[in-house]
């Protein structure tokens, strides 16, 4: 077939490759919602299922002493995600990106050394069966650690899904997904409810002064060991220590431990151990302990007003997508959120 010469001019020239069309604010915007609506949904849907699990293994087990499996799967879970919000400890104030770098540190796939994360390791691993191995000697029981495989891999199965999940998703979603939070510290209550009993049951002859020791190193040996080796490990070499921090680290113990300390007396004086309303009274002092009613009350104000789209962001807030990483002459193309 004959072209003409200016079709043939036309077509030894090579045709410039032109840049990708940069998509447009309300383009960004709109991936942004989608993505926010979509991991809210899973989010919620996770949530539900995680709660009848809940329910199930409290219909089944009772108030009784043996912790289930995904009841202690959610413990664990709840533990290593309060190990990473240590703000005080590492000192995580002042701008955003400063308190991001400095809650790096608790981080395992954070920027840091090999040295820094073994450490980091051993001491989430020693706060966890360390106590609790502790307790069980006290009342002459056998440690959870030496009973079998499942506890083992539960915990390190929380752990990484805490320290290690692809873009942090989980330790992300259970920071600000108040649903989602509250189920896991419903099943972290329940679980420490019966670490109560099993101590209780477990101490029937016990003097009140030893059965408070047992107690509050079973109940609350882990949160107490992981602040104060953690303190020690991030100020201990640079001499950060303060007695008003001290003092403040005490009266939080004893704000948090009291209530369980009462709750023992009560139990031990009236022999009420049997009794399911103060088993009642006593779950109601450990959601009262993880927060539950604040993050019930966020999650209902939510729901009754779901119409309106911004009381929805005030409980899920929008994630930073990498979509809008992308900035328009320094300027971020949408505003961002602090956590």
């Amino acid at each position: 077939m004959l072209k003409s010469p200016s079709r043939r001019r036309a077509e030894s020239f090579d045709k410039p490759e032109l840049p990708p069309r940069t998509p447009s604010k309300m383009e960004l915007r709109a991936l942004a919602e989608r993505d926010w609506w979509l991991e809210v949904a899973v989010a919620s849907c996770l949530a539900i299922v995680v709660g009848l699990a809940i329910f199930r293994d409290a219909y089944l087990g009772g108030l009784r002493t043996s912790n289930g499996r995904i009841v202690s799967f959610l413990a664990s879970l709840n533990s290593c995600h309060g190990f990473r919000r240590q703000k005080k400890v590492v000192k995580a104030h002042g701008r955003p990106s400063e308190r991001f770098r400095r809650l790096e540190s608790l981080h395992l796939a954070g920027s840091s050394t090999r040295r820094h994360k073994l450490q980091l390791f051993f001491i989430c691993l020693l706060n966890k069966f360390g106590t609790q191995g502790l307790g069980s000697l006290l009342v002459g029981a056998i440690p959870v650690v030496l009973r079998g495989w499942r506890h083992v891999t539960s915990w390190f199965l929380a752990f990484a899904l805490v320290q290690l999940a692809p873009r942090d998703v989980v330790y992300d979603a259970l920071t600000r997904h108040v649903f989602l939070a509250f189920v896991v510290k419903v099943g972290a209550a329940l679980y420490k409810l019966r670490k109560f009993n099993f101590v209780v049951y477990a101490c029937p002859d016990c003097s009140l002064p030893f059965l408070l020791v047992v107690m509050l190193v079973t109940i609350d040996g882990n949160n107490l060991c992981s602040r104060v080796s953690t303190w020690v490990w991030m100020r201990g070499r640079s001499g950060s220590f303060d007695q008003k921090h001290v003092g403040r680290g005490l009266a939080v113990f004893c704000a948090r431990s009291g209530p369980v300390a009462l709750a023992v007396t009560f139990i031990r004086k009236t022999r009420a151990c049997k009794d399911v309303y103060v088993k009642l009274l006593v779950l109601g002092v450990f959601l009262h302990r993880n927060g539950c009613a604040g993050l019930l009350l966020r999650t209902c104000r939510t729901v009754c007003k779901s119409c309106g789209h911004d009381t929805c962001q005030a409980a899920f807030p929008l994630r930073r997508s990498p979509r809008l990483e992308r900035t328009n002459g320094g300027v971020p193309l949408t505003p961002t959120k602090e956590d």
